[in-house]
């Protein structure tokens, strides 16, 4: 349950934030920086597959915690 936990600390009431995922080592993957020079700060974006995956990945572990309880 780990990932569900990161994603259940997470504050939905108006978008995922950039800065917030990255607090996360979960879901850090979700995000990169973009540099077009090397002493550029960068550019960060969200890698929406990635993301995707992550949460996918959540799904499973809650499936899985289900049928635990349902004793499948």
């Amino acid at each position: 349950m780990e990932l569900c936990d990161c994603i259940k600390s997470l504050d939905l009431t108006e978008c995922i934030k950039k800065e917030e995922l990255r607090t996360h080592p979960c879901l850090e993957d979700a995000v990169y920086t973009l540099k077009v020079h090397q002493d550029d700060e960068g550019v960060d974006y969200t890698d929406k597959d990635k993301l995707i995956t992550i949460l996918f990945r959540a799904v499973q572990e809650l499936k899985k915690e289900i049928d635990t309880l349902k004793g499948k």
